[in-house]
């Protein structure tokens, strides 16, 4: 299991887009709770003794991995120190906003939006946080002295909080606080009795009820006579069916309700909205993870479960039926694990626990609809789910026969079992059959299918037709027969192929040894030979040298003779090769397509070449490359495996201190530290995870900034300065090996480009490039007219036709060189998925759906590595 690491800054960090430093060594697994409306919190007992310990203090903040599959800050309000351990209690970041006051706030009318704006507008010192929200009804809400959680979803100093007022849910997103109508969605999680829940305990609790209410206001105002005035009662709102059998009286005080009516209203809401007049119900739920079974494990997908998102759970013979949310859960997250979890129906009611183990639960799922396959649902719901139907015994007095039916009656039941001397049978037409599923005593099952077990038989013979096609088991040898005739079979010989009763060959671990090499050593062992008997060819495939196909255990592949490609037969699909792939002695550099520009001889330009390419299909800039390569000649001539010239411990292209530092990385991911790619890896690994690099003056930012960056002489000195960071970084030399290497790279990759790529334009003449490509826009938006036609810029077919909030309609059509494009905020979509495309055709036409501000369309390219990728220069818009 990989696990997620924790990572810890400090108190007073504003950018946590790097990683901070790492906490590893925890006594056991830490846990994040949240709370809807409530807490939301981390803790963890972390070993004294252990990496980094030292920086755990109270103010410092730390990042974890939450079910959301988002990253959330929590600043440690308590790091209290034992003899081996140090025990951590963390706040979420949004607690900060606690250090702010509100000293007076009223809204008369107004939406959720309004609201938290006014209460953001009235803080008494600007802070980070920003304060939204979806609800679209107006409230009328007053916060007076108060600290913004308390008015949020605290005490509110005595009033009703605003997720009260409005019944809304606060979603805490780092610095984002939003009031939501409801956090979650009915994303269709189910737990069904014999699929994956376990138990279920119903305990009702009738205490708490009140179906009568004494309800208190606020006292009125400007009255015309001295001394202290009684607040406004409004005595006795009762649910319909109260009498004074089952009466049950409480209090309720809201200062906000100024009039009877207003009070009246508020009261109310509490039958309607908090059904304080209904028991409160609990059910505690056992859940089986059926990825941990056998019986499931192909179907072992389980849906995403996020805070307040609908679980169902209906148990006919116990008539409960449940639709609650997921109100509060305790999670692991560096194992990516529910812990516990808590459901409900409404939040103040009910506190529904569920204990158990949901270890695969979180998928990286599209589809959240019910993932169980209709197969494993029917069987079980028919099995386990259901009364069990009626027994009886025939005859009566002296019983020869037992029959399981849906009703009580022989003459009526139509679903019925079968059982006596003469075999087990089901059938849907009553006692008399037919019996389409049978298994009868003379050894006969009759069955459509067999769709689990195992099978085990001295003979097996199934027919697959009328003709005579059949498989037969039988003598230790597999036969395949067509018409009756022999046309495959499988003895300890090998695999012998047939027509006609004719032998074609066989295919086996043993055949006539061929040698190509003069006087070598002929052997037949570990090698599997394809024969073919009417002409004696040979295919062999061996691990020794000089035979056939050789598969060594370093991964390396060698063959004898020529391998032809077959375009006109339909051969299709990638070669795939991990590691080196090495033609007649020499290596195939990554990303050039195995082929170097003319003009490029060196073994220095060669390196450039592969270097420039890697990192262009990964999306840096060009400039970003060049500014790396500048710095790479001086430091070791553009060569990987060398080591530090003078004898010090630097090694490889940017000379890595101390080599073990790539050693070591190397090692662990199985790569080879010497080569070319392996290298470009570590620094794209780097860039990932922002190691090395270290921002200074003047270019403070990160290292995924830096392959952003458009200026030469910028990013030269960028990475001397902040990656490299040699004893004397006045070298001004690296700026015109950059520059050098950005004019003789960047001529060879366009006109190659012009040659390979060859797209078209998404739409005709007359749009322009409304916003380019960024690292925060990883695409081009081109704005045009409302409804102008959008098409395919090159042959394809349709990987994705649907609709997404953000996106809004939009198309994604994979491509035969293995890119993506991507079409999104389209008006209309004129193709569906799976359709074949060609370049021209028209696919929609340009709209304003989705998250968008004005019609244009949002055109992306992602590369067949699934890196994200200027599709300017694909498009010509570059030249």
């Amino acid at each position: 299991m990989v696990l997620k690491d924790i990572y810890l800054y400090d108190e007073y960090e504003t950018d946590f887009t790097h990683n901070g430093i790492t906490l590893p060594d925890f006594e056991d697994e830490p846990v994040v709770k949240r709370v809807i409306n409530n807490e939301f919190t981390f803790n963890g007992i972390y070993t004294l003794s252990g990496i980094n310990s030292d920086y755990i203090k109270n103010g410092a903040i730390v990042k974890v991995y939450c079910p959301d599959r988002s990253w959330q800050l929590f600043r440690i309000k308590l790091a209290e120190k034992t003899l081996t351990t140090i025990d951590i209690f963390a706040h979420h970041i949004v607690w900060d906003i606690q250090r702010n006051f509100i000293e007076s706030y009223f809204e008369s009318n107004g939406s959720g939006a309004k609201i938290m704006s006014g209460l953001e507008q009235s803080l008494a010192f600007e802070q980070r946080f920003s304060y939204s929200s979806d609800i679209i009804t107006n409230h009328q809400f007053t916060a007076k002295e108060g600290n913004p959680i308390a008015i949020l979803i605290g005490s509110n100093n005595g009033g009703q909080n605003l997720t009260g007022v409005t019944g809304g849910e606060l979603d805490m997103d780092n610095f984002n606080l939003s009031l939501k109508k409801q956090l979650g969605s009915d994303r269709g999680f189910r737990v069904d009795f014999g699929v994956n829940l376990d138990s279920i305990i119903e305990t009702i609790d009738s205490q708490s009820i009140i179906n009568s209410l004494y309800l208190i206001g606020a006292v009125p105002e400007g009255s015309d006579y001295e001394g202290e005035q009684d607040p406004i009662v409004y005595k006795y709102l009762e649910v319909e069916g109260t009498t004074n059998k089952n009466r049950i009286i409480g209090t309720r005080t809201n200062s906000d309700c100024k009039t009877l009516e207003e009070l009246k209203k508020w009261g109310q809401d509490l039958f309607d909205k908090s059904k304080i007049h209904l028991p409160r119900v609990t059910h505690e739920i056992s859940i089986i993870d059926l990825a941990k079974t056998e019986e499931y494990k192909d179907f072992s997908n389980l849906v995403e479960l996020q805070i307040g998102d609908t679980v169902h759970c209906n148990i006919s013979t116990m008539n409960i039926d449940i639709e609650e949310r997921l109100i509060e859960y305790q999670w692991s997250p560096r194992i990516s694990e529910y812990k516990s979890l808590v459901l409900g129906n409404d939040l103040e009611m009910y506190s529904n626990t569920v204990n158990s183990q949901v270890n695969d639960v979180l998928k990286n799922l599209e589809e959240t609809s019910n993932i169980l396959t209709d197969k494993i649902i029917n069987a079980t719901n028919q099995i386990t789910g259901t009364v069990g139907g009626y027994v009886r015994f025939r005859p009566k007095n002296k019983p020869s026969e037992i029959l399981i039916m849906d009703t009580d009656n022989v003459n009526t039941a139509k679903n019925v079992w079968r059982w006596n001397l003469g075999g087990l049978g089901h059938s849907s037409n009553g006692i008399n059959g037919p019996f389409p599923l049978a298994m009868t005593a003379d050894g006969q099952i009759v069955a459509t299918g067999i769709t689990a077990g195992r099978f085990n038989a001295e003979m097996l013979r199934v027919g697959f037709n009328g003709i005579g096609d059949t498989l037969e088991l039988v003598n230790n040898a597999l036969s395949i027969k067509n018409n009756g005739i022999r046309i495959m079979e499988l003895t300890k010989q090998g695999l012998q192929f047939w027509k006609e009763n004719t032998s074609l060959g066989r295919m086996g671990t043993s055949g006539n040894i061929f040698d190509w090499s003069a006087g070598g050593n002929l052997f037949t062992d570990k090698s599997i030979f394809i024969t073919l008997d009417t002409a004696g060819e040979t295919i062999q495939i061996s691990p020794k040298a000089n035979y056939g196909i050789q598969f060594l255990k370093n991964g390396e592949i060698n063959s004898k003779g020529d391998w032809i490609h077959a375009e006109n037969f339909g051969v299709q699909g990638d070669v795939r090769i991990v590691g080196n792939l090495i033609v007649n002695g020499k290596p195939v550099i990554p990303g050039t397509g195995g082929e170097v520009p003319p003009g490029l001889t060196t073994e220095q330009e060669k390196n450039a070449w592969g270097i420039w390419t890697f990192f262009k299909q990964r999306g840096w800039t060009e400039q970003s490359i060049a500014g790396m390569l500048g710095n790479m000649e001086t430091e070791s001539g553009i060569r990987p495996d060398i080591d530090e010239i003078g004898g010090g411990t630097g090694y490889g292209l940017v000379q890595w201190t101390p080599k073990s530092k790539l050693v070591n990385w190397a090692n662990a991911n199985g790569l080879d530290y010497r080569t070319l790619d392996t290298q470009c890896k570590r620094i794209q690994w780097e860039v990932e995870n922002n190691q090395q690099w270290i921002a200074i003056s003047p270019y403070y930012y990160s290292f995924r900034e830096f392959t952003q960056k458009t200026s030469i002489s910028e990013c030269a000195l960028a990475f001397i300065k902040c990656y490299e960071r040699p004893g004397d970084p006045n070298q001004p030399i690296r700026v015109t090996q950059a520059q050098r290497w950005y004019d003789k790279l960047r001529s060879k990759s366009r006109s190659k480009r012009s040659a390979r790529i060859g797209y078209g334009l998404p739409l005709v003449d007359g749009f322009y490039i409304s916003q380019h490509y960024s690292l925060d826009h990883e695409a081009i938006d081109l704005t045009d007219e409302l409804g102008v036609p959008v098409f395919s810029v090159q042959d394809g077919y349709v990987l994705k036709s649907d609709f997404k909030d953000d996106l809004g309609e939009y198309v994604v059509i994979a491509h035969e060189d293995g890119n993506q494009t991507t079409y999104a905020h389209l008006n209309k979509r004129f193709v569906n998925k799976g359709d074949k495309v060609a370049r021209g055709q028209q696919i929609g036409e340009l709209g304003n759906t989705g998250n968008s501000d004005g019609a244009h369309l949002h055109f992306a390219l992602k590369n067949k590595d699934g890196f994200n990728q200027d599709p300017s220069g694909y498009l010509n818009l570059n030249e």
